[in-house]
């Protein structure tokens, strides 16, 4: 923090019905991430590797640079998901029958731009969150809800 200015995150958690290793599993299989969150992915979340992400209604295809992976505890990557590269960290916690997941985005920036940015991205990560429990809990994709059928679909156009 600089005088009044501060640097801005955003944070977003979800409890998922779910055992913590299908949850981690959804997040960091390539094929499972594009029926909930992206369009595509070109390679599964691991440590030192950069992947690729498509958002057809965004006409955005970011990198991500995977910086950490503990199985089922902990996933680390930047990414310039709101226009700047911001460190996002994923953590992953067993609570009975469930997972909660939380996601917190760093380094957004300062002043109005960082606030928006934050704010911005706080809902992308909370959709990104209530998409992965309809998709985990219910076979639903709510990204794709707008154009057709709700229900998953085995084989689809979803994943290239």
């Amino acid at each position: 923090m600089e005088g009044n200015r501060m640097d801005y995150s955003a944070r977003a958690v979800l409890r998922i019905v779910k055992p913590i290793s299908e949850v981690f599993e959804a997040v960091v299989n390539p094929v499972k991430l594009c029926h909930y969150f992206t369009d595509y992915a070109s390679g599964r979340l691991e440590p030192n590797r950069i992947v690729q992400w498509r958002f057809d209604e965004y006409e955005s295809t970011p990198k991500v640079q995977v910086i950490e992976v503990i199985p089922e505890e902990k996933i680390v990557f930047l990414w310039p998901g709101s226009g700047v590269e911001g460190m996002v960290t994923m953590r992953f916690e067993a609570e009975n029958d469930s997972t909660k997941l939380s996601i917190v985005e760093e380094g957004l920036g300062m002043g109005v731009d960082g606030f928006e940015r934050s704010r911005g991205q706080t809902f992308g990560w909370t959709f990104m969150l209530c998409c992965l429990k309809a998709y985990m809990e219910y076979g639903i994709n709510l990204r794709k809800s707008g154009m057709g059928d709700i229900r998953e679909v085995d084989q689809g156009p979803y994943c290239q």
